[in-house]
């Protein structure tokens, strides 16, 4: 990603109280002010090419690219600085770099004051890592002065402490390890179907609970990874209701914590994000109102989180209602957020609005509201090359395909089609899916026959293909966001979509 995109995105991340805080910043700085104008014309863009075209206008012979340079150098400054008032991490650090140039000049008495207080920070936020790293500073600084006071009974005392971080930071590793591990083959391979594959995840299991049962005294983070793990295991062997129990216990113990020792809102969260995007992976649609309902009822004081919070709520929510074919349902929910989400969308991050858009679109695409998916895709298109980066905008592009084939756009769809392939081979970071060749192999067959017999005849030649796409876990990533095999299955055999939807959500635990 270039200077100038990655520019672009930080200066749409940014909260109303960071824009006002970076003009301030930039105020108090001398020479040109240029990128002052480049950071205000990001601001009120809609692309990039856009404000590049203002800024040329109104400076000629000047080079954006260079302006943009040194506005990206100063954005990453600006936002430093005001993390250092909100981040623990970062203050702590600044609390290690205090003591350190304290101690290079001879105020000894002071240095240790600002490592007990460093020490006292960390061990409150549970910074292991950084607790280490104090820690260590400390006795080297014991050493240098060759341990002053320093009895040998406190000496041993403080090695042992660190010996004990180095344990639990240890079995904190073994724990994502073993979850890590879990949670990819459950991503890439599905449920447990043979003896085999119960007994490799009972290996897992087995080496979990024995790190559980002999590891260090237990805390907090250990806890949820134990409960993730749990939670994991049981929905790979089909266990839903063990699944959900571990779920619902893990965030009961978040909010418990929450109301006696500082949790970040943020970790709260992605805790709370990570079981949504689980059960979507697996079909459990109806527990969703559950875990959103916590992130409507915790009401963060920050408008911008709280926004945030809405368009999680939306989203969630309006998949699970899609998904169970309650199409009608589903934009009566999304009318209820037009005022308060959708006019205010702009304010969102940019993966956060494409999630939104290409949502619309499917959503628009299902209920037979055509022209306003492609003005939801539209919206997309609108951003210029700003979004392509995010992996949602390969659906999207998939999405606008149907829609190009459906409006008899036949020659477009041949250059996408070849546009959307050539893409997909360059593209490494991302897996070539069964979906994609399907649904390639499906616009091909526009004009779609018109009588009957025809079409459930290229229904029978392409139904094998799509069952398998279907019980293919590999593939349900690119299906939550659209369940394309639904849509080429209700053109062929002219059965609504949501009655499909309605059997697809039923099959998944039958």
């Amino acid at each position: 990603m270039s200077k100038s995109v990655s520019s672009f995105l930080l200066v749409r991340s940014m909260t109303k109280s960071e824009k006002r805080y970076f003009r301030l910043y930039s105020h108090l700085q001398s020479g040109s002010k240029m990128y002052r104008l480049m950071f205000d014309l990001f601001d009120r863009s809609d692309s990039l090419e856009e404000a590049f075209e203002v800024f040329s206008r109104q400076c000629p012979g000047t080079q954006p690219e260079t302006t943009v340079k040194y506005l990206y150098t100063n954005l990453l400054e600006c936002l430093l600085h005001l993390r250092g008032a909100k981040d623990i991490q970062h203050r702590i650090f600044e609390t290690i770099s205090t003591a350190d140039i304290l101690f290079e000049r001879g105020l000894y008495e002071e240095a240790f004051r600002e490592l007990n207080h460093a020490k006292k920070q960390a061990e409150l936020h549970r910074q292991d890592v950084l607790q280490l790293l104090i820690r260590q500073t400390e006795l080297r600084y014991r050493r240098l002065r060759n341990f002053g006071t320093l009895d040998e009974k406190t000496l041993v005392g403080k090695q042992i402490r660190i010996i004990d971080l180095i344990k639990r930071i240890r079995s904190k590793h073994w724990h994502n390890q073993l979850y890590d591990i879990l949670k990819f083959r459950f991503l890439r391979q599905g449920y447990v179907r043979s003896a085999q594959e119960q007994q490799k995840l009972n290996d897992l299991l087995l080496h979990e609970l024995n790190l559980v049962a002999n590891g260090p005294s237990r805390h907090f983070e250990t806890e949820e990874l134990h409960a993730l793990f749990q939670a994991t295991y049981f929905l790979s062997v089909g266990n839903y209701p063990a699944a959900l129990r571990h779920y619902r216990g893990l965030i009961r113990r978040f909010e418990e914590k929450r109301t006696h020792d500082p949790i970040a809102p943020t970790h709260y969260r992605q805790a709370l994000e990570g079981i949504l995007d689980t059960l979507l992976a697996v079909g459990l649609y109806d527990e969703i109102p559950y875990f959103t309902a916590k992130l409507n009822a915790d009401q963060p004081d920050a408008p911008e989180m709280a926004l945030a919070d809405s368009a999680r709520i939306y989203w969630y929510n309006s998949l699970a209602l899609l998904h169970t074919g309650r199409l009608e349902e589903a934009v009566r929910w999304r009318k209820r957020f037009e005022e308060a989400l959708f006019h205010k969308i702009h304010l969102l991050g940019l993966a956060m609005q494409l999630r939104l858009f290409l949502h619309d679109a499917v959503l628009w695409l299902f209920t037979d509201r055509l022209n306003e998916a492609r003005k939801a895709l539209r919206k997309i298109w609108a951003s210029g090359k700003l979004l392509s980066g995010f992996p949602d905008y390969r659906t999207a592009r998939l999405v606008n395909l149907l829609l190009l084939a459906e409006s008899g756009d036949y020659d477009r769809v041949l250059s996408e089609t070849t546009a959307l392939r050539r893409a997909m081979r360059g593209d490494k970071g991302q897996p070539q899916y069964a979906m994609e060749k399907l649904l390639f192999r499906f616009v091909q067959a526009y004009p779609l026959p018109f009588d009957r017999t025809s079409r459930l005849r290229l229904w029978t030649k392409l139904e094998p293909q799509v069952r398998n796409i279907q019980a293919d876990r590999y593939e349900r990533s690119l299906l939550v966001l659209c369940d394309f095999p639904v849509w080429i299955q209700s053109r062929l055999t002219n059965t609504p979509v949501a009655e499909l939807l309605k059997r697809s959500a039923a099959r998944t635990f039958s």
